[in-house]
């Protein structure tokens, strides 16, 4: 099954070379493929449900139907009918037809889906079943009904975590209330949807927007008209086209390390051709240009090991090891496995040179592992989150302008820890990444560290209950604006001290903060490199560059600080001011 889903993602892009195509075309020509590609009625019915529900995720919800309708007939012929394994495609079906407004028909299927999981003990599940009733209710009008069907899913609901099933019921309540004239009820419901949504990691674009448009509406019934208005608007920022992103004014790669990269290719494609010596001078240049890089001293050493020199082997291994190359998982486990080495692995020396990459590894995760941390005066003080830069650690924030503040404000501070050494050490300094082209690609798939370090604080400390803002220096900026942008409605600003956001953290990625009112402010200092810009670029130009770019892709509040001649705390306070706590 998986081998078939597969071939089918990656059927989607045959094509003539070098053409570009859209999502929608990819998905139509993709589905016109389906009843003649698999003949297994397992794989066609997965294939056809995961293809309704990407025609949904792009709101094409009419396209989205018979795909459902499809996958849900396949299944039936494979289990049979009403057996309860179907409840996700009887589900599904009736997600589309609340889209669509076939509120009679949405109704007749949850109601078979309740029927199918009558024997099943997930109450959670019919709970869910019972919330999308209940909304098929409400678009039919029939409100005493929906009411009933709501509160009974409530009730198994709100003992769960709070997400967003919880939200979406207290909505809906809400939404009945207010067309049955309960217009205080409705608004303290709806509120109260808002404020739990508000704390998701990436809410809803859809969820949030239709939350806001029922609030404006109570609040309008309860004759608040100012109130309406501004949730009104708060609604109108996420229907809006996403700001254009503009290619921004610095490199997210130096040529350096896009040199080094070629030539690291280069090695690896002479390793596979077993073309030893050649193998070897690549990674020696790749060394000259990205001094103590430890996969290269790694491959410089499988290179020797294949070619017989396994004293040589030894002693780049010894290199790798002392630069760090045991300090991830994945390369531990290519040492671990690796058959390149399989004659080193034989040898007696081998074994010291491992355990000291073991070492090494739990060295630096029991470093990483506990975040620095300043607790602020007051248990509802604010919290002040800041991610360092590549080549720092988190004792540096400790010790810096960033605790100055906090201290001077009574905030709490947080500071999460990347988990790479960058030296013989990790308080010597830490890098978010191993992995720079992935990182300039992606710099929010290296975030889990730091989301770490929120469930360290709220395990620790408890939930923090006052404004959030995040910081970040240099390459930690990176990290800090794209972890900010999946809980909008937590943060209140972000401060970027030597760095701008990344591009792929922009424009759609950034509607939701954008709607949240999240408050950007930079600040360049002279004391942080900023991140990506020319190195002879002067920090006015640097300025006035990233100003530019930002005030055409970045649609919230805005300001790049220069900060000459003046204390970097203080700086750092001004850019903190201006941003509303909230």
């Amino acid at each position: 099954l998986s081998n078939s889903v597969v071939e089918y993602l990656v059927g989607l892009f045959e094509g003539v070379p070098g053409e570009e195509r859209t999502a929608r075309q990819l998905l139509d020509e993709g589905v016109e493929r389906l009843p003649i590609a698999f003949g297994d009625l397992r794989v066609r019915s997965a294939l056809y449900e995961a293809s309704g529900r990407a025609y949904a995720l792009m709101g094409l919800h009419r396209q989205a139907l018979p795909m459902f309708d499809r996958a849900f007939a396949l299944a039936a012929r494979e289990l049979g009918i009403g057996d309860a394994d179907q409840g996700d495609s009887l589900e599904l079906l009736a997600q589309a037809h609340i889209a669509l407004k076939n509120w009679e028909v949405a109704a007749d299927l949850c109601r078979r889906n309740l029927e199918a999981l009558s024997g099943s003990e997930n109450v959670a599940r019919r709970a869910e079943v019972r919330l999308t009733l209940g909304q098929a209710l409400a678009g039919a009008e029939d409100y005493e009904a929906a009411r009933s069907e709501l509160e009974r899913a409530y009730e198994v609901l709100r003992r769960r975590a709070p997400g967003e099933p919880i939200a979406l019921a207290l909505q809906l309540l809400g939404q009945v209330d207010l067309a049955t004239g309960r217009d205080q009820l409705a608004r303290e419901r709806l509120e109260a949807a808002l404020a739990m949504r508000t704390q998701l990691w990436s809410p809803s674009f859809h969820s949030l927007s239709t939350n806001l448009a029922a609030l404006s509406l109570a609040h309008s019934a309860c004759g608040d008209p100012a109130a309406a208005a501004r949730f009104q608007e708060r609604a109108s920022r996420l229907s809006a086209p996403s700001a254009v992103v503009d290619e921004p004014p610095f490199a997210l790669v130096s040529a350096t390390r896009r040199d080094y990269e070629e030539r690291f290719q280069d090695g690896i494609s002479r390793l596979q051709a077993q073309q030893w010596d050649a193998a070897r001078e690549h990674f020696e240049a790749c060394l000259e240009l990205v001094p103590e890089e430890p996969v290269c001293a790694y491959n410089i050493a499988c290179a020797l090991a294949r070619d017989g020199d396994e004293d040589g082997a030894f002693e780049w291994i010894a290199r790798a090891l002392d630069w760090g190359f045991g300090n991830a998982t994945t390369r531990l486990r290519v040492a671990r496995e690796d058959p390149e080495v399989d004659s080193l692995r034989a040898r007696a020396a081998w074994k010291p040179l491992y355990e000291g990459m073991l070492a090494s590894y739990d060295r630096a995760q029991d470093y990483a592992r506990t975040p620095g941390y300043l607790p602020g005066k007051e248990p509802s003080a604010a919290l002040l989150v800041v991610l360092h830069d590549d080549g720092d650690t988190k004792d540096s924030i400790l010790a810096g302008p960033w605790a100055q503040l906090a201290r001077r404000r009574g905030w709490a501070l947080l500071a999460p820890s990347a988990v790479y050494p960058g030296g013989h050490a990790p308080e010597d300094g830490m890098a978010w990444t191993h992995n720079v082209m992935g990182f300039s690609r992606n710099p929010g798939g290296y975030a889990e560290p730091a989301r770490e370090a929120l469930l360290w604080l709220e395990r620790e400390h408890g939930t923090p209950t006052g404004p959030i803002v995040f910081a970040g220096e240099g390459a930690g900026g990176w990290v800090a604006f794209a972890l900010a942008m999946q809980l909008p409605g937590r943060v209140s600003g972000v401060v970027l001290r030597g760095a701008t956001p990344h591009p792929r953290s922009l424009g759609s990625e950034a509607r939701l903060a954008e709607a949240m009112e999240v408050n950007l402010q930079i600040v360049l200092d002279g004391e942080v490199a900023p991140y990506g810009a020319p190195e002879a670029a002067r920090l006015p130009e640097t300025r006035d560059l990233w100003k530019a770019w930002l005030s055409r892709s970045w649609r919230g509040p805005l300001e790049v600080q220069l900060v000459e001649g003046e204390d970097v705390a203080l700086g750092l306070g001004q850019a903190v001011d201006r941003i509303k706590l909230r």
